[in-house]
């Protein structure tokens, strides 16, 4: 009953002080969303919204396909809006997301929108420090550098495919983290369910993640603020590991990641393997698991003052006769910061199956507060 009574006083009080970004939804609640650090105080409400216009789509383009649009055209791609904070000793996030596009064209998306981070977290080093934290309820998993990248950070428009293909996303559960600096490990139990569910659980989800920085620090973005540290290389390797129980089948994943940053130079990559696995994104036979591999390189490079240019290379072998290549490029503007980005991409995938035509180009307006 104490813990409760100060999550309420923490929500109802008046914010002392507004965090630096807006928080609307990835990582522990110790981090902010669209920077990807930094701790939050008291209430900070926030709200952001994706808007996108597509200029080219190749007639096989589909988002159960794993695509970046539906076909050409504008349209909302994602809504969020919420609050989040810091107290005490404790910190949360709760954010409503009633619009998203990929997440609507899952057979089991929800009419109402979904809750994508409904979290609580105690931090045992603050007020000393926030390297540490525990928390409970719905929140991204950390598995891979892909995932667990704030997606106002990202140097281009979309995830890789390979991440949103086999990296686990938002599940309900309980998690722990510990940053040392040096080293980094974040562990994970969750339903195995995609949706938060009393009756269906859908197994148990296991998960872990380390990393090491010896030449550091690197963090979870590929565009840090720039200062004197920036000036030397930096790097960092890490391993992800996930198992999954459900209907009485296991099935598991690893994955390998590095990443490179020097000046304005950074470039990332994973490698993902997974066994008896289901596809995270929206698919036309959702549950079905098999064995499914794959992996990306991306290069991004701050060109002058906001602007920055990224490509990506990626291979993808789902183990449902569809296996391709796919190139990535484009560019990144930040009008006002991460409050208002612009980012344009042009993606294609080159079928090693099929004949399919399912390139895009488009335009991401990225509005966040």
């Amino acid at each position: 009953m104490r813990t409760l009574a100060r999550i309420l006083s923490i929500s109802l009080a008046a914010g002392s002080a507004a965090a630096r970004v807006p928080c609307a939804g990835e990582g522990p609640p110790i981090y902010a969303e669209q920077e990807g650090y930094g701790l939050p105080e008291a209430v900070v409400p926030t709200a952001s919204a994706t808007l996108q216009l597509t200029g080219y789509a190749g007639r096989d383009t589909s988002l159960r396909s794993g695509d970046l649009t539906a076909g050409m055209g504008f349209a909302l791609a994602q809504a969020r809006l919420g609050v989040c904070g810091a107290h005490d000793g404790l910190a949360y996030r709760l954010i409503y997301e009633p619009w998203n596009l990929i997440e609507r064209a899952r057979p089991d998306a929800m009419a109402w929108g979904r809750l994508s981070d409904a979290l609580v977290a105690w931090l045992p080093t603050a007020p000393g420090g926030d390297w540490s934290a525990i928390a409970i309820g719905v929140g991204k998993v950390p598995f891979g550098r892909g995932r667990e990248q704030p997606s106002g950070a990202l140097p281009l428009a979309t995830r890789p495919l390979v991440i949103e293909s086999l990296a686990p996303d938002r599940r309900l559960g309980l998690s722990g983290e510990a940053d040392l600096g040096l080293f980094r490990l974040a562990l994970g139990l969750y339903e195995g369910a995609r949706l938060p569910s009393i009756d269906g659980l859908g197994g148990v989800l296991a998960v872990a993640h380390a990393q090491v920085e010896p030449w550091g620090p690197v963090g979870r973005r590929s565009t840090p603020e720039y200062g004197a540290w920036t000036e030397r290389p930096r790097s960092t390797v890490g391993a992800s590991a996930a198992y999954l129980w459900r209907d009485g089948k296991s099935g598991y994943a690893l994955g390998g990641e590095l990443a490179f940053g020097w000046k304005r130079l950074f470039l990332s990559g994973e490698f993902l393997y997974a066994d008896l696995w289901p596809l995270e994104r929206p698919s036309e036979t959702p549950g079905e698991r098999a064995r499914r591999l794959g992996g990306y390189l991306e290069a991004s490079l701050r060109v002058v003052g906001p602007f920055s240019l990224a490509v990506r290379g990626e291979y993808l072998d789902e183990q449902r006769g569809d296996r391709f290549f796919a190139a990535a490029a484009g560019a990144t503007w930040l009008l006002i910061g991460p409050a208002l980005q612009l980012q344009a991409i042009y993606s294609q995938k080159f079928h090693l199956d099929s004949a399919r035509n399912d390139g895009a180009l488009l335009l991401a307006i990225i509005v966040a507060r």
